[in-house]
């Protein structure tokens, strides 16, 4: 089955090192391509995250809004888990 799809151009050492994964792991080109596509996008949000997470804890004033925020839904849990 074939599946439609767009022409994407890389270099010719790229294309290279895709066919040989592709022979090494017994996947087309395409499924390695959306594997490692999807890997850097993952990889991407994560970072970001983290990023935001660093500047969240530099930033004194937001920490402590968060502590304070986690501090109370903490504090709803234990009042749900004393009701049942």
């Amino acid at each position: 089955m074939r599946m439609a799809g767009s022409t994407i151009r890389v270099s010719d050492a790229t294309h290279e090192k895709l066919r040989e994964l592709s022979h090494q792991l017994g996947e087309p080109i395409s499924s390695l391509v959306a594997r490692g596509t999807e890997m850097l996008r993952r990889e991407h949000f994560l970072r970001s995250t983290n990023d935001a997470f660093a500047r969240l804890r530099n930033d004194p004033s937001e920490w402590q809004a968060e502590l304070e925020e986690r501090a109370a839904w903490n504090g709803m849990l234990t009042d749900s888990e004393e009701r049942s």
